[in-house]
């Protein structure tokens, strides 16, 4: 009988003590599950503000570059239409000595072949001849100028207009050279803040 009745006080202690350990350990599993998603939505809230702060200096740079651009542009545009209003003046007139009046400048001749090789120098399609046909592609990728005799003919082009196309040249030059040292601050601005 004492045997049956240590076995009864053996069972009801064992179950208390599981009832106990199971609700101590229940306990200490919320607290620290609570403390994890704590840190968690902290760490979560940290990363998404510092996210959100370099997206903001990131449109911050992007807007300041690209003020300054359009700034450069619009400097670009009044230099050209400046120098545009100087060409009748710089190609139609020039003073042989410095104390001489102006006199009409000698008329400049420009060949169809040092036409094709401006246009091809520069990337630009290659005008049509005098019969109306076109430079075939092959010659002037290879040698920048067609053969044959038109090469030394009179092209239908003046000082001017080869001023006025240089000036329009230079300036969208100096905007795609514009765009891109601002695509590069761009990038590297981003690459510092990150």
């Amino acid at each position: 009988m004492i045997l049956l009745i240590a076995l009864v006080i053996a069972m009801i202690g064992g179950g208390v003590g599981y009832h106990l350990g199971f609700k101590e350990a229940t306990k200490n599993g919320d607290l620290a599950m609570s403390t994890y998603k704590t840190g968690l939505a902290t760490v979560t809230a940290a990363g998404l503000n510092t996210a959100l702060q370099n997206f903001g200096q990131r449109v911050a740079l992007g807007n300041l570059l690209t003020s300054q651009l359009v700034d450069q542009e619009r400097g670009n545009a009044q230099t050209a239409a400046d120098l545009h209003a100087q060409v009748p003046h710089v190609t139609t007139v020039y003073r042989p000595a410095p104390a001489a009046q102006p006199v009409p400048v000698p008329a400049c001749v420009f060949t169809r072949g040092w036409l094709r090789s401006y246009n091809a120098a520069i990337g630009a399609s290659v005008p049509a001849n005098a019969q109306g046909t076109s430079v075939p592609a092959q010659a002037t990728e290879t040698t920048g100028a067609a053969p044959g005799d038109d090469d030394l003919a009179p092209a239908a082009i003046t000082q001017a207009g080869v001023l006025s196309h240089h000036i329009d040249y230079a300036a969208g030059a100096k905007d795609l050279e514009a765009q891109l040292n601002k695509l590069i601050d761009y990038e590297e601005g981003l690459d510092v803040k990150q």
